[in-house]
């Protein structure tokens, strides 16, 4: 009777490993893959016949090699950690990026379990979209910078709080002071009195078109400019 139960909860559970849409798989403690879900497959490019009874190193090949240490390291640095790491797929021979998880199961009874019935199970989750995503973003940003920088106009971005993140070098030109010590602070040392200036009545004024103004140099003398003012949404409602 107790051999049905732990061989329904053993469907079950390999039911659920099959269902999930990150790969996963299970190994010993000596490392030597057990199971294998579709996902895994897709994954590294091998089949699970393929995949079973192989050591883990074939997909961890620059963390585990032939000797039992390194593979008894890279369970204790896993264990019940959420951690990046670059896996090997066999298809392309190509690093692949994922966050690992791993954590351990007793397979036996309390009573005379030994380390062979201690099993290892691995979740993964593919980070190449997001690495992509983040290249591409940062990618983006750079050409951004780049393009204000080559500005040969003053040119900042300013939170929705009214506080400076970015100047290029013709500000500090016109205005005297360094990115250094512009960036964290108010919209107002330059477009008006830092005691009563109100940024939503500056934006208000200024936005979507070109307008003369005065703006206030580092040295406190006044310099008229023309501005023009957009708004920017970058991640949800922040501008």
């Amino acid at each position: 009777h107790d051999l049905t139960r732990r061989k329904k909860r053993m469907r079950i559970a390999e039911g659920v490993m099959e269902a999930s849409f990150d790969p996963e798989l299970t190994m010993t403690c000596k490392g030597i893959v057990e199971s294998a879900n579709h996902a895994a497959e897709e994954l590294f490019g091998w089949s699970k016949g393929e995949l079973i009874g192989q050591n883990i190193k074939c997909l961890f090949p620059s963390d585990i090699t032939n000797d039992p240490k390194t593979l008894q390291k890279f369970i204790q640095d896993h264990l019940g950690e959420r951690q990046e790491i670059t896996a090997c797929c066999k298809q392309t021979g190509k690093d692949v990026p994922i966050e690992l998880g791993l954590t351990r199961i007793e397979t036996g009874y309390e009573e005379d379990r030994n380390e062979d019935e201690t099993i290892y199970c691995l979740f993964m989750h593919d980070l190449t979209r997001r690495k992509k995503s983040d290249a591409e973003k940062l990618k983006r940003r750079k050409i951004a910078e780049g393009v204000m920088e080559a500005s040969f106009d003053p040119e900042f971005t300013f939170t929705s709080e009214g506080i400076f993140q970015t100047a290029n070098h013709a500000a500090e030109e016109l205005f005297g002071w360094e990115k250094g010590e512009l960036i964290g602070k108010s919209v107002g040392i330059l477009f008006g009195d830092t005691n009563d200036w109100q940024l939503n009545g500056f934006v208000e004024t200024h936005l979507n078109q070109r307008s003369e103004t005065m703006a206030y140099k580092y040295d406190g003398s006044e310099v008229p400019v023309e501005l023009g003012l957009t708004e920017i949404k970058t991640v949800g409602d922040e501008k």
